[in-house]
């Protein structure tokens, strides 16, 4: 039977440095002709991350734990080099050093799930099944931020004259402002509202209002793809923050297996 941590370790590694190599190349595409190091660092960043997923392509769920675990340290190390970068770029952009087509919230953004990639690879070599029974409240607040941010992106580098689709975003936008608000008072609230039913209609709450955003970027997406709307927003980044929504349902879906369990005692 196939060990848990590394089923997970390998999912985790296929999801994540897919999101990291697209994370460079974003980043590249926003820089100007003249910052032709930090474009030649992005592409540094895409090549090991490349490199990454092929090396991925000789494991399966039989491969021996402790080649996991080390392949595990390895990625680890490329995802805190790109947190780093990224947090680099912040800076410069922050300090009005560079000017480019990054907004600073992006890359904030971008450097988040990058140290969220590398804290996952350190509790799987430690052991830990992601994401914890405990961590329910705190891992959607994660993620709820993460949609937050995407609606704000997305109505952003919509043209103004989509006005439709930049009014659903915003309300996108807000909806998802309002239950990552609610998350940080649960958070606050721990450990006495970890309590079953509390966490249960939490679940249930974010899933609607995923799908939802899900299913819009989905139509964004197809939208972009066939050249009928008018945007600064490039095909493959409107797949990305798809991806990251079916991502998001999907843990929602284990914590509610969870959940299930846990009332059956």
């Amino acid at each position: 039977m196939a060990n848990p941590i590394v089923v997970r370790s390998l999912d985790e590694i296929q999801f994540w440095s897919r999101i990291m190599k697209e994370h460079a190349l974003f980043l590249s595409l926003g820089f100007t002709y003249e910052q032709q190091q930090l474009i030649a660092e992005a592409q540094q960043f895409i090549t090991l991350f490349e490199r990454i997923e092929e090396k991925l392509a000789r494991f399966t769920v039989n491969t021996d734990i402790r080649q996991v675990q080390a392949f595990n340290n390895e990625v680890y190390q490329a995802a805190v080099a790109i947190w780093s970068y990224k947090r680099k770029v912040l800076g410069l952009t922050l300090r009005c050093e560079i000017t480019t087509n990054n907004y600073p919230l992006l890359v904030d953004h971008i450097s988040r799930e990058a140290a969220y990639f590398a804290t996952r690879l350190k509790d799987l070599n430690e052991g830990r099944l992601a994401p914890e029974p405990d961590t329910i409240i705190q891992e959607n607040l994660f993620f709820l931020r993460i949609m937050a941010d995407h609606a704000k992106f997305i109505g952003h580098l919509l043209d103004p004259s989509e006005r439709k689709l930049v009014e659903q975003a915003a309300e996108f936008s807000h909806d998802f402002d309002q239950l990552v608000f609610q998350a940080v008072d649960l958070d606050s609230m721990r450990p006495q509202s970890e309590t079953v039913p509390i966490l249960d209609q939490f679940l249930d709450q974010n899933r609607v209002s995923v799908a939802s955003l899900r299913d819009f970027k989905k139509t964004a997406r197809e939208l972009i793809e066939a050249c009928r709307i008018k945007s600064n927003i490039h095909p493959l980044l409107a797949d990305h923050t798809f991806r990251e929504a079916e991502r998001f349902l999907e843990i929602i879906d284990l914590f509610d297996a969870h959940l299930t369990k846990v009332k059956q005692y």
